[in-house]
């Protein structure tokens, strides 16, 4: 038998979905391990639960979605806002019964220079 792949969305409809899921606060998962409980981070590079909720309201999709190793569609979002800029990674996890959830993976800081 023949194994189907999925092909990935283009940034405009992976925002979509995105965009939509976030909607529902419920589908989205975001560490708990934000702030300073990272013992290599200094306050200056630590990215806030408020900003990352931003950054996917009002981010851009980096390159395009691809499909990770699990099947799932994993995409990068930026936003500049307030002299930085941030970055995070996500995977979209499609579940049959309610729709998509979307899961943070990582996020990053940089002062936009």
């Amino acid at each position: 038998m023949a194994k189907v792949t999925p092909m990935p969305l283009s940034a405009d409809q992976a925002l979509k979905i995105i965009r939509k899921t976030a909607e529902n606060s419920e589908r989205v998962k975001i560490p708990t391990d934000l702030g300073f409980t990272r013992p290599y981070q200094e306050w200056q590079h630590v990215v806030t639960d408020r900003q990352i909720k931003r950054c996917i309201d009002g981010g851009e999709i980096l390159g395009k979605p691809r499909i990770d190793e699990h099947g799932n569609l994993e995409c990068e979002l930026c936003r500049f806002g307030g002299g930085e800029e941030i970055t995070i990674k996500i995977v979209l996890v499609s579940d049959p019964t309610n729709g998509w959830n979307l899961f943070v993976t990582e996020w990053g800081r940089t002062d936009g220079f």
